[in-house]
């Protein structure tokens, strides 16, 4: 008998119908490929496309700017042009001699490539220097540098405080031209006394004494340079539209803010050529110390009939700087016992603290350059705040954590070191309210580590503790030290730094704080300065009298 034959059809039947299944099964996975990276092409496709059309919106909004730009400028822009060009020759020019000068002396830097790169100046030096070269703009930019150390690397911040805001004179008749031109009359007509010479004169503007025809009263006259407006304004385009081109080129800048800067920056600096912004702002400090019934503080009286654009005329006041510890005890013993605010140099100081913390919650601005010649004690023992050119301007939505940050500040000041100003901080609420400040979004403020923070702020404002003012004793002829006249001098450079040390430091965090928040507390560092020549028992965060936070 013949074996039974071998069954190959079922098995290949199945194996087909596998073969079969695994082909469909292949081909459905291929094809949900397939259908997943079209979905994924076109997904991409589709973003890349959105991006193309914003990229190309910015672009022709920004050729929009420059050629608007270009009109306003005008054949300025090529007189500018043709003077930055002789401003680089002439640094390049100084930087040549200076390296050949320090070769000659190092011998080693013709050999070493190392040695040859250290004789040639620092990028901040060399920026710093062009700045001083190209005039008036540029300095006051240099200015602006040094007084944001929240925004600019530290050494750019400590080499513009070099920044020399120095301009030639200007000829007394433009200074006539000017004031006639503005007031609508002859200079004889509006003054019966007019001084050629300035009493005060910078980059921007000079200021003369005068006498007013119309009532006797001994005025400040304040006259913008000539031409200043235009120069500033040219420039200032320049720079925001070089600074939004930088932009464009390389998106990640945007992540620095660089085009925002630039317009902070320009709009910052052409309110110092509004004579008419100033005069809003002392008018608003005036009425914040009238309505909120601050005393023994007051600002000069504007004659706004004569104040326009170029020319403000404004009461003159004659004090001495809130550092001169001598005067201001000669003026407090005059005037004790009559009708004043000040009997002693420590209340001059607490009248001057209260008024201007009161105006960063309660004013429409806060003064933000309360340098000693800007604070003025009087005859009659109250405090004069002049020059309401820079001002800081607090959101709404950070009132809460200033007066938190304030509170934090003599919050331990019972079990504090009275020498050591510091001790009398509670960190982690500071840590707090800095967060609150600085944080760009939730994510953010969830992140920090409130502890740490808390540590490294310790350390710092232990640092500024140790940032004694300079203090100048002259005595009399007979050496007698009670004859002797104190004054302070603040180190400009030392507070900058500070104020950078705490931007760094929320940086390491994450916190971004801004430029408003630097000139406070740098305000705020300069008030400690005079606490400590005036009133260096004065507990600030315990003391009754000084109104810290229940504003």
């Amino acid at each position: 008998l013949s074996p039974p034959p071998a069954m190959p059809c079922a098995n290949y039947k199945y194996k087909k119908a596998g073969a079969r299944c695994t082909a469909v099964a292949r081909k459905r996975h291929a094809g949900t490929r397939a259908a997943y990276s079209t979905s994924s092409s076109r997904t991409t496709t589709t973003q890349d496309a959105a991006q193309t059309v914003e990229r190309l919106e910015e672009l022709s909004a920004l050729g929009q700017d420059l050629i608007a730009t270009a009109v306003r400028a005008g054949p300025r822009a090529a007189f500018r042009t043709a003077q930055a060009i002789e401003a680089a020759i002439s640094v390049g020019t100084e930087l040549s001699a200076e390296v050949g000068t320090r070769a000659a002396q190092s011998p080693a830097a013709a050999a070493d490539a190392a040695a040859a790169f250290a004789l040639l100046p620092s990028p901040p030096n060399v920026l710093r220097r062009l700045c001083e070269k190209l005039g008036a703009t540029y300095i006051k930019l240099g200015q602006f540098v040094a007084s944001a150390p929240t925004i600019f690397p530290p050494e750019y911040v400590e080499e513009f405080q070099k920044c020399l805001d120095q301009a030639p004179p200007v000829p007394f008749e433009e200074v006539r031209r000017i004031v006639e031109q503005e007031t609508g009359a002859p200079l004889t007509t509006t003054f019966t006394q007019f001084d050629e010479t300035p009493i005060a004169s910078a980059s921007v503007a000079v200021v003369h004494r005068a006498v007013l025809r119309s009532s006797g009263r001994e005025v400040a006259v304040k006259v913008l340079r000539p031409g200043i407006g235009d120069t500033l304004s040219v420039d200032l385009d320049f720079i925001t539209s070089a600074a939004r081109i930088l932009q464009f080129l390389q998106p990640e800048l945007k992540r620095l803010s660089l085009a925002d800067i630039a317009a902070d920056i320009q709009t910052s600096m052409l309110e110092e050529v509004d004579l008419r912004k100033e005069l809003v702002n002392l008018k608003a400090f005036r009425a914040y110390v009238e309505a909120s019934g601050v005393i023994g503080v007051t600002a000069p009286v504007p004659f706004e009939q004569y104040c326009s654009e170029r020319v403000m005329v404004m009461e003159y006041l004659r004090g001495v700087p809130l550092t001169d510890l001598d005067a201001i005890r000669d003026i407090t013993a005059s005037v004790r016992g009559s009708n004043t605010s000040a009997r002693d140099p420590e209340e001059v100081l607490i009248n001057a603290l209260n008024a201007w913390l009161g105006s960063v919650f309660l004013a429409e601005s806060f003064h933000a350059d309360v340098h000693a010649g800007n604070l003025l004690a009087l005859p009659n023992g109250d405090v004069a705040f002049i020059d309401f050119g820079i001002v800081g301007r607090v959101a709404p939505t950070t009132w809460g954590a200033l007066r938190d940050l304030f509170s934090s500040m003599g919050a331990k000041v019972s079990t504090a070191d009275p020498s050591r100003p510091s001790t009398a901080i509670d960190y982690e609420a500071m840590a707090m309210s800095l967060v609150a400040i600085g944080a760009t979004d939730d994510k953010v403020a969830a992140s920090v580590d409130i502890s740490a923070f808390a540590r490294d702020l310790q350390e710092l404002f232990s640092s500024i503790d140790d940032l004694e003012p300079s203090v100048t004793v002259v005595r009399d002829s007979a050496g007698a030290s009670t004859a002797a006249a104190a004054s302070l001098s603040v180190d400009e450079a030392a507070l900058n730094r500070a104020v950078g040390n705490l931007a760094s430091t929320g940086d390491k965090y994450g916190l971004k704080f801004p430029r408003e928040f630097g000139l406070l507390v740098k305000q705020a560092l300069y008030f400690d300065r005079y606490t400590r020549i005036l009133a260096p028992g004065l507990e600030v965060g315990a003391d009754p009298r000084i109104n810290l936070a229940d504003r």
